[in-house]
Order: C-alpha cells, then sequence, then structure tokens
C-alpha cells in the first residue's frame, strides 16, 4: 500500500465531520484538507482586505536538516502504517 492510499476517502470523512474514520484510513487526508481550508482562507481575505498573509520563516542548516529528518521519518512511519491497515484499504 502506498502512503497516500485513502486519502481521498480520509479527505471525504473529514469534510462530513468523521475525524475518527479520517483518522483510520488516512491521517494526511484531515492535513491536507485543514491546508486547503487554509489556502482558501488567505486568498478570501487577500482578495476582500487587499493585503495578503505573509508567512515567512528563516532557518538555519541544522533546522533543515532536522526537518527533512523529520518528514522521512514521519512518511516512513505512515508508510508502514498504511501496510498493517492494507485490508481496510482494499475493500470496495
Amino acid at each position: 500500500m502506498d502512503p497516500l492510499c485513502g486519502g481521498t476517502r480520509a479527505a471525504r470523512l473529514t469534510m462530513q465531520g468523521d475525524l475518527a474514520g479520517a483518522r483510520r484510513y488516512n491521517s494526511l487526508g484531515i492535513a491536507a484538507v485543514l491546508a486547503a481550508f487554509a489556502v482558501t482562507a488567505r486568498t478570501v481575505l487577500g482578495l476582500v482586505g487587499g493585503r495578503w498573509i505573509d508567512v515567512r520563516i528563516r532557518s538555519t542548516r541544522t533546522a533543515t536538516r532536522a526537518s527533512w529528518t523529520l518528514t522521512a521519518t514521519a512518511f516512513l512511519a505512515l508508510w508502514v502504517r498504511q501496510q498493517l491497515i492494507a485490508d481496510l484499504l482494499v475493500q470496495r
């Protein structure tokens, strides 16, 4: 199973308010819906107010390495988890 498997079902369940069900399929679905909401809110606020919300993050080399390591570890953990729930993901 791919780490992204179940993402669409998880996003749909998130939009329906079933966070437990969404998490059961794929936690990234919840994050994707939240990110889409944030981008939409930023766009609406920018268009209506004429001012755009800017987020700037300054980073050191150590912080960059740590964030890549954390991302890779989280991706690997999600991949393992998706393998463990493969039966759920291939249901029709």
